[in-house]
């Protein structure tokens, strides 16, 4: 479909690496085993940046934290 392409061959070997990295991951437990029963006793946190737009602060990373309970 595209003109000037050049022909794509398949190695004969693949390394171990890229078997791996191609790979899924497994997915999380959906099932916690253990609730939090008072606050601040289990905590989820996530970090995003760095942001290409700077706050008036100027910082370009967010962090989220959340209480379980």
């Amino acid at each position: 479909m595209v003109k000037g392409l050049p022909e794509l061959g398949v190695p004969e070997e693949v390394c171990k690496e890229c078997v791996e990295c191609k790979q899924t991951k497994k997915f999380f437990c959906k099932i916690v085993p253990q609730r939090a029963a008072d606050k601040l006793e289990l905590v989820h946190s996530d970090i995003c940046g760095p942001l290409q737009v700077e706050t008036l602060r100027g910082s370009k990373y967010i962090i989220t934290l959340i209480d379980e309970f």
